[in-house]
């Protein structure tokens, strides 16, 4: 069985005009298989969130979640250089 996500709409709007960014990249993402990681939050009292990294627009995008059943429920997504640089993005140090 798939993953449902769902999203708050007003949020989704906010994304799109402030980041350029929208969670149908998640969606299409997952459909994809190209998840490039997912890990529990690492912020102090957010036991209950994790973090997905995909790729948009050819740089790392971290979208926090939280999990009800099947239902990953979308809070936000910021472009991330921490999460670029990590798997090889644009914000890679190359070393020659």
């Amino acid at each position: 069985m798939e993953d449902e996500f769902d999203w708050n709409d007003e949020k989704e709007e906010w994304l799109k005009v402030h980041r350029g960014l929208s969670f149908h990249n998640v969606v299409e993402a997952a459909l994809l298989g190209k998840v490039v990681d997912d890990f529990p939050s690492q912020t102090a009292g957010r036991a209950n969130q994790r973090t997905m990294v995909i790729l948009v627009k050819d740089y790392h995008v971290a979208v926090p979640y939280v999990e009800d059943g099947q239902v990953k429920f979308l809070k936000t997504m910021y472009m991330s250089r921490k999460y670029d640089a990590r798997y090889g993005g644009k914000d890679a140090k190359t070393h020659h």
